[in-house]
This record gives structure tokens, C-alpha cells and sequence, in this order.
């Protein structure tokens, strides 16, 4: 069942512009299939908010990156797993490392 799951980790890196906002500065991702992996960094192109990707731009990005690497072929799995989004500090963490494993 996991064999063909698609699994893709995100992050962020930012500074502190003012007291009132951030600049992100890029975004990093990895794509895993079975145990083929792709890793790849997105860097913005200023500080301003309309310079930053939204979720859905970011995962496009990465899974065609993974198809053009040959990581996911064209075929999609039979099923998405659209509930489980973690992030670093979430307690959903460890689910999403034991389906990595």
C-alpha cells in the first residue's frame, strides 16, 4: 500500500523584516516515493508577501520537479491523503515519520 504513497516534507526559512512582518527567504522540500527521494529549494524573489508561494504553488512545484528527476512517474496513486499536513512542532510528526519509514 505505501509503495507507491507519495510522501512531501516542507519548510521555510525567514528573518524578521519588521515588527510586523517576516521575508521569507526560501523553501525547501523533499519528495519520497517507496525509496526513491528528490530534494529541492525554492528561493523568493524579494521580501514583499506577494513574493511568496502559496501551498498548493510549492507541492506542484515539487511533484513536477520529482516527475522531471523520473522520482514519480506519470501515473498518480489510487488514493490522496489530504488530512494529515504536519508541521515541525505538530503533534502529528510522528505519523508522518513512521510513513516515511
Amino acid at each position: 500500500m505505501t509503495e507507491n504513497l507519495i510522501i512531501i516534507g516542507f519548510d521555510s526559512e525567514w528573518v524578521a523584516q519588521d515588527k510586523t512582518s517576516n521575508h521569507v527567504l526560501s523553501y525547501q522540500y523533499v519528495v519520497r516515493i517507496g525509496s526513491e527521494m528528490h530534494r529541492g529549494i525554492v528561493y523568493t524573489e524579494g521580501a514583499e508577501k506577494e513574493h511568496r508561494w502559496k501551498l498548493a504553488t510549492l507541492m506542484g512545484h515539487a511533484i513536477e520537479e520529482a516527475r522531471a528527476e523520473g522520482v514519480i512517474g506519470r501515473l498518480w496513486p489510487t488514493r490522496v491523503f489530504d488530512k494529515d499536513c504536519a508541521a515541525s512542532t505538530s503533534r502529528a510528526m510522528p505519523r508522518l515519520v513512521a510513513l516515511a519509514e
